[in-house]
């Protein structure tokens, strides 16, 4: 008999939990800092393993990317899975998560929690950064800063170099003047460089 399918949201639920379990100390934690600690998770994961955590779809919000549809799925939660608890922060409300219930890890490898145990313990146990600090961070990634308000962010946008590293590799050139012969012979141009003979120096 085939396993069931695991959906994103189930998996985003119970990391929901989990992050707020191992975060429950931090004075900062937040339901924004929450979002950035799935997003961190899902796309560095992704860029060691080339798969995702979760697998859910991150949207490109004005305060960084946040998992599709999370507000609803917060609320569904609320009162079985979590708790909100509303706190002040200075002159902001802060909504901090509180788990209600263990987290079921068997949706995960062993090396998928203790990536997320490394985004946390940078985030929440080291430093404590608050959600403004994260969220700054989120916007100077390549996937922020490629999309627009509302638009998806892809999970390949994490291999684009940030601008100021964006140098071709000798093999980026190498396969660039390959891919520009492959083209060229496609539309019927010269896939080599021509020049008049009549005005080369002799």
């Amino acid at each position: 008999m085939a396993k069931p399918t695991i959906t994103p949201e189930q998996k985003l639920k119970e990391l929901i939990v989990y992050i707020s379990t191992k975060c429950s100390s931090d004075g900062k934690y937040s339901k924004t800092k929450l979002n950035k600690i799935l997003f961190y998770s899902d796309f560095l994961f992704y860029l060691k393993k080339q798969k995702a955590i979760t697998g859910a779809s991150y949207r490109h919000l004005p305060y960084g990317p946040v998992p599709d549809d999370i507000e609803k799925l917060l609320k569904n939660m609320k009162g079985t899975d979590i708790a909100i608890a509303v706190t002040n922060a200075g002159p902001y409300l802060q909504n901090k998560i509180v788990a209600l219930r263990e987290p079921d890890l068997s949706l995960f490898d062993a090396d998928m929690i203790a990536h997320v145990d490394s985004v946390i313990d940078a985030v929440c146990n080291k430093r404590s950064l608050s959600a403004t600090n994260l969220s700054d961070m989120t916007h100077q990634t390549m996937g922020w800063l490629v999309t627009s308000d509302g638009e998806e962010i892809p999970y390949q946008t994490v291999f684009i170099k940030d601008k100021k590293h964006q140098v071709a590799t000798a093999w980026e050139k190498t396969r660039a003047k390959e891919l520009a012969k492959e083209f060229a012979g496609q539309y019927g141009l010269p896939n080599e460089p021509t020049y008049d003979r009549s005005t080369a120096s002799v």
